[in-house]
């Protein structure tokens, strides 16, 4: 059989799908059913003809333009996030080169390295915090892309406006690609996007997703903002239609209620601090700009499913603790 041979180095590990009749804290999924207005206003819209005629994506990127204040031309539209990652590794990375990101990072940075047969560096945390110098002094001429997740999976950190700049100046010598991940950034309490600024830019690229903040993990809807010509390039990758007919319906009609979703945004925020603050008392916890937390508290009631981990500078257990909608959830953690 013939293959790319360099694929045996990749491993690939299927998420755990565990009963919905659990209460799910373990892979930032929305814990707590959607409401019931923005559901019902989602199947009034949806149309067997959504499922039986090919989807309007065009129409969806204009409704996402709108939305993030941009040209729809700037727009990339992918089945989650992580479709659109590969795209850009599709088109701006190739054997030989590097890609730059953390240590930790989102997984699938490492994946696509491997599949693509590039050597991914990721620059280690120092002193607990981000190493901002140490990923601009690993840019050079082999480097195609630099990864940065803001805030930063899976430690759940930032960087500023500042940094971010910094790393974008550094990579735009070398012809470099920035890509900054903001799957998280509606959680984040002091994080700025970029997204206002990648029209002017020549290497950046936005992601962003309904995953997490929109809590519709399972509708697989993801997307890039670029500048125009960084979006023609990706545009050649794309798949014969991007995303679905439902997914199109499901995507118009958050944004035409996402008051809905930021009312679930302000309620997880709130419920992040209380975690926090009531945990730190007796428990080590490291805070976070996304929609969990780190804790050293590892027992929890048997129908509340939780993620174990270790961070690069503890010896100890953790448990990324993702934070609960509900507040019966929250109470019984706390218990």
């Amino acid at each position: 059989m013939k293959y790319r041979k360099h694929l045996d180095k990749v491993e690939r590990i299927s998420g755990t799908h565990f009963s919905n009749e659990l209460i799910k804290l373990n892979s930032a999924e929305r814990d707590v059913p959607l409401d019931d207005y923005i559901w019902g206003k989602y199947l009034e819209n949806l149309k067997e003809t959504d499922i039986r005629y090919y989807p309007d994506v065009e129409a969806a990127r204009n409704l996402i333009a709108r939305f993030e204040g941009v040209k729809s031309s700037q727009i990339t539209l992918g089945a989650g996030s992580d479709q659109v990652i590969r795209n850009i590794f599709d088109c701006f990375v190739e054997p030989g080169q590097n890609v730059i990101t953390t240590d930790p990072c989102f997984p699938m940075y490492h994946v696509y390295g491997k599949i693509y047969n590039v050597e991914v560096i990721q620059v280690p945390y120092y002193n607990k915090q981000k190493d901002v110098q140490r990923i601009i002094q690993n840019i050079t001429s082999k480097t195609s892309v630099v990864m940065i997740s803001n805030p930063n999976s899976p430690i759940g950190d930032s960087f500023s406006k500042d940094e971010l700049q910094n790393i974008i100046t550094a990579a735009q010598k070398v012809n470099a690609i920035v890509v900054v991940d903001e799957a998280y950034i509606q959680f984040a309490e002091d994080t700025v996007s970029l997204s206002d600024v990648a029209w002017s830019c020549s290497n950046l690229i936005i992601i962003k997703t309904f995953s997490k903040a929109v809590g519709a993990a399972g509708i697989r809807f993801g997307y890039g903002i670029s500048n125009c010509k960084i979006a023609a390039v990706l545009s050649k990758v794309k798949s014969m239609y991007e995303i679905t007919g439902p997914t199109i319906k499901w995507v118009q009609t958050v944004i035409e209620n996402y008051i809905i979703v930021d009312s679930y945004i302000q309620n997880v925020k709130a419920h992040r601090r209380i975690l926090s603050n009531r945990l730190r008392k007796k428990y080590q916890v490291l805070d976070s700009q996304c929609n969990w937390i780190h804790t050293t508290k590892t027992d929890y009631p048997s129908d509340i499913i939780t993620r174990k981990c270790t961070l690069p500078w503890s010896k100890s257990t953790w448990v990324r603790l993702c934070i609960p909608g509900s507040i019966e959830t929250l109470n019984r953690i706390l218990e």
